[in-house]
């Protein structure tokens, strides 16, 4: 009778850890696909970053051109305004 207890217990036991294995299982399914997704999420954030920054350094590259031309055009007029001085 206790061997019949014991072997019950044991077989209890023996089913538990059977479905505790199952359920590791399915979590490290669910983990993998999870560092996928992240995987997959980093490249697309790590390309949004790299567009970002060639946008800012055409931006930046107007904003100098502008300066130039900017400058171009004072340089200009101080010329207009000697000739016209002179005439």
């Amino acid at each position: 009778m206790a061997d019949d207890f014991l072997v019950e217990l044991l077989k209890g036991i023996q089913t538990n850890i059977a479905e505790l294995g199952r359920r590791m299982d399915r979590l490290d399914s669910r983990m993998t696909s999870m560092e996928d997704r992240l995987e997959r999420i980093e490249r697309r954030q790590t390309a949004a970053q790299h567009f970002h920054q060639q946008v800012l350094v055409h931006l930046t590259s107007i904003d100098e051109r502008i300066d130039n031309f900017s400058a171009e055009l004072v340089g200009l007029t101080r010329r207009v305004a000697a000739l016209e001085a002179r005439g």
